[in-house]
């Protein structure tokens, strides 16, 4: 192989830190390595014609989708976004995916699908025998993959290191790797090209690159010994940025330290209110230790009677309001302790809350039935009493800081705006007992579609809207509206009938400076636009 010259892309592939598959228009496996064999317990053979949606958690889903919808039509990949993948073992395993199309999109177009941090093997020999499939799915993703000699100097760099360090492939090759990294990561670039040659197959490493403009940026690299592989001969070097996500981890490191370390109780919770976590005062004022805490729902260490006042806190939890509450303690007594909650979204959309708890005196009979009203006062107070979903008020409270949100983190969020066409002949033919029931339906068939961390909200009558937060794209937001119609276009059975009822959607894309009545106004505009078209569909809101 000639200076310069690309490897076998078969060898790179199956050699990559990445688990690559690939798949047709419609999402079925075409082919998968054997590295989903090695990390998620699948024979890639018995993969081969299943849906890649099956291998994805149920909650995320509807983002896989929204994926594989932006690849359509486009020449760039499209990603990575965050979900979880289920192992053989029924286990959730984090992981980035990037999509990228192969070919053109549609039933007969290809698509190729990375998740980031596994390390793939080759699948079947329709795909090995594409060397430009496998160019191109090696020069489509984000990591940067080269191949470099015994004594470290770089062969053949891919194009993914043009765009994360500015640096042009041919620029690089015939250089040392370990002359462009810092001086201070040096040592250990060239003791891990020694290590790996030495008595290791694969060894990671990271250190320090600066990029075009000089600025360093910390480097993942995982090398592979392959100098005796006749279709490779060298090191195959896969790299990553990590620097962002290093600064956060130590951010929230240092934050979560610092929090644990107060001298009140924290506890963090998933989503099924769980613990995952709690502090040293937190464990003394149950009377139990950490181990003992951990996973066991934190439902079961209140008093019966205060149950339900939680239930509602967490609902819709407020940092700023305490409620008083009892716990049981491990030796049968019980200790008063007013709460604080308040809930945040993971980089997947999964819900976490966090709980602060003080020792304070337990309520009495009437402070616990005064408190008991005022948490179902304030809950009847934001949600709708038929569906049980957010009404205007909240929602409108939760676009405003979707909106804060969106203008820090420069991301995009969009407003659907879903009215029910024809709803009034099921409550003229069937009466509003049955129309009331359909709505109930249809609440929980939309609360179930839209993504973690969504919202789902009635405005009254036959009005639904979604807030859809850090979407890729308009085509994210236009493929959870369609994904939408069609649900709901599916019959509902109610008590011997046979429903059927369509949707029309209007969408619009925050844009700087929008207010939440102004955007929730142009996707109600743009839901008419979609009844005009002729109902049962999708209008986008066009700014003027």
């Amino acid at each position: 192989m000639g200076m310069g010259d690309a490897p076998d892309a078969g060898a790179l592939i199956d050699n990559s830190p990445e688990v690559v598959m690939v798949a047709d228009g419609r999402g079925l496996i075409a082919s998968a390595n054997l590295t989903v064999q090695r990390l998620l317990g699948y024979r890639p053979d018995l993969l081969v014609g299943r849906a890649a949606e099956d291998l994805i958690h149920p909650d995320d889903r509807a983002v896989f989708s929204d994926v594989l919808e932006a690849c359509a039509g486009r020449d760039e990949s499209v990603g990575p976004t965050e979900l979880r993948v289920v192992t053989s073992h029924g286990d959730w395993r984090h992981m980035a995916l990037t999509v990228v199309a192969l070919t053109p999109p549609g039933p007969a177009g290809t698509l190729g699908l990375y998740l980031r941090d596994v390390a793939p093997a080759i699948g079947p020999a329709g795909v090995a025998s594409s060397p430009n499939r496998l160019r191109a799915l090696v020069d489509s993703s984000d990591e940067i993959t080269m191949l470099v000699d015994r004594d470290g100097v770089v062969q053949y760099a891919s194009a993914a290191i043009s765009r994360a360090l500015g640096r042009e492939p041919d620029s690089v090759v015939g250089t040392a790797l370990a002359d462009w990294v810092d001086d201070s990561h040096r040592p250990r670039v060239v003791d891990a090209i020694g290590e790996v040659l030495l008595d290791a197959t694969e060894v990671r490493v990271e250190a320090r690159l600066p990029d075009a403009s000089g600025a360093s940026r910390l480097l993942e690299l995982y090398l592979v010994n392959r100098v005796d592989d006749p279709t490779v001969g060298g090191i195959i070097v896969n790299a990553r940025d990590v620097t962002a996500l290093r600064e956060t981890m130590h951010l929230l490191d240092e934050t979560q330290q610092q929090l644990f370390n107060f001298p009140f109780g924290v506890v963090l919770l998933d989503s099924r209110t769980n613990i995952v976590r709690a502090n040293d005062a937190f464990c003394s004022l149950v009377g139990l230790d950490p181990e003992r805490l951990e996973h066991r729902r934190f439902r079961e260490l209140l008093h019966p009677d205060d149950q339900a006042n939680v239930d509602l806190a967490m609902a819709e939890p407020r940092l700023d309001e305490r409620i008083r509450i009892r716990l049981q303690r491990a030796d049968g007594t019980v200790a008063g302790a007013r709460l604080s909650l308040s809930a945040f979204h993971d980089f997947v959309g999964e819900r976490f809350h966090l709980a602060l708890l003080d020792e304070y005196p337990a309520p009495t009979a009437d402070e616990q039935e005064d408190q008991t009203r005022t948490a179902e006062l304030a809950y009847l107070a934001t949600h709708d009493p038929l569906s049980g979903l957010p009404n205007r008020q909240l929602f409108e409270d939760r676009l405003r800081t979707a909106l804060q949100r969106a203008e820090r983190k420069r991301s995009l969020t969009a407003v659907l705006f879903c009215d029910l066409d024809f709803f009034k002949q099921v409550n003229d033919t069937h009466g509003h007992r049955v129309g009331d029931e359909f709505l109930v339906q249809v609440s929980r068939r939309l609360a179930n579609m839209v993504r973690p961390g969504d919202t789902v909200a009635r405005f009254g009558g036959d009005e639904f809207v979604v807030l859809a937060e850090d979407l890729e794209n308009a085509n994210s937001a236009a493929a959870l509206a369609h994904r939408l119609v069609s649900v709901l276009s599916e019959p509902v059975e109610l008590k011997g009938l046979v429903l059927k009822g369509t949707v029309s959607i209007g969408i619009a894309l925050a844009r700087t400076g929008v207010s939440p009545e102004e955007l929730i106004g142009q996707a109600d505009s743009a839901m008419y636009e979609a009844k005009r078209a002729g109902r049962a569909g999708v209008a986008l809101h066009e700014p003027a």
